[in-house]
């Protein structure tokens, strides 16, 4: 999912599900980054581009935990 907003920030969703903390390794990093680097050539204005990761339980601390800028959990959605 994409949120172009008013100040000129761009939110690239990545859904994840997963039973426990998820856990972003080189592969997934590798995606996201592709992910981010496509949506920054199709996008014709100058944006910048937030990666933002939901998940119910949030994310595990690893070296590939700063591929995203914000992470969304259960809690957050139904607090």
């Amino acid at each position: 999912m994409v949120i172009e907003r008013a100040d000129k920030v761009v939110n690239l969703f990545e859904m994840k599900f997963s039973t426990h903390e998820y856990t972003i390794d080189k592969d997934m990093d590798e995606n996201l980054r592709n992910k981010s680097a496509r949506l920054a050539e199709s996008n014709k204005a100058c944006m910048a581009i937030h990666l933002t990761l939901i998940t119910p339980f949030g994310l595990n601390d690893n070296m590939y935990q700063f591929s995203v800028q914000n992470v969304i959990t259960m809690d957050d959605l139904f607090t």
